[in-house]
């Protein structure tokens, strides 16, 4: 049996982070200890000292909130049978909508989640949310990443998300910056669209 053995690495769990080891067989996770003995002499070991390890396939992009009620169990299967073992979506709050409904309904509709879950929030729609808001996010609803987009860099180059990266940096909560979108925008045509950034 072929086993990989991750050394030395910042394993985040659902209930801790530790400082450990993980065993992988296979396809499979096989034991997550803070320090594992090796199976077999041929164990390929890779040394991950500084990184972070967080075990499963995370589904980061998981629609479960925007697919058809009656297909959202569905939905959601067919992303554990691919052996994603927590799902992630991206939540947006408008400045207009009152923010404890919004998580609530948001909650109510992830019920026929089995595995675990979680949300990050627009960046770009929460930008102006009140910090008392913000907090009710993070404190009582463990809401603790925010996702944004690559289309929206001049944003940030401008400053208009200064108030949002402070509020991210001073509870050193996640920022993801999804660069997917570099690809499919008609911006990359344009040969001053990445010389505009570099200067500033």
């Amino acid at each position: 049996m072929k086993y990989i053995l991750l050394k030395n690495g910042t394993i985040v769990q659902p209930e801790k982070v530790i400082k450990g080891d993980m065993l992988i067989s296979g396809k499979r996770i096989v034991l997550i200890k803070p320090e594992i003995a090796l199976p077999d002499p041929d164990v390929l070991i890779i040394d991950v000292e500084d990184k972070y390890i967080l075990p499963g396939l995370i589904h980061f992009r998981s629609p479960f909130l925007k697919v058809d009620e009656s297909n959202q169990a569905s939905t959601i299967y067919l992303a554990l049978s691919h052996g994603s073992t927590f799902l992630m979506d991206t939540l947006k709050i408008s400045q207009t909508a009152d923010y404890k409904t919004t998580i609530a309904g948001t909650i109510d509709k992830s019920k026929p989640i089995i595995s675990d879950f979680s949300l990050h929030l627009d960046a770009s729609t929460c930008s102006q949310l009140t910090t008392e808001a913000l907090n009710h996010c993070y404190i009582h609803e463990g809401v603790s990443s925010f996702y944004l987009k690559w289309k929206h860099v001049h944003k940030i180059i401008s400053g208009e998300f200064n108030s949002i990266f402070e509020y991210i940096a001073s509870n050193q909560l996640l920022l993801v910056l999804s660069t997917a979108t570099i690809k499919k925008s008609t911006l990359i045509s344009n040969p001053t669209f990445f010389s505009v950034y570099l200067q500033t």
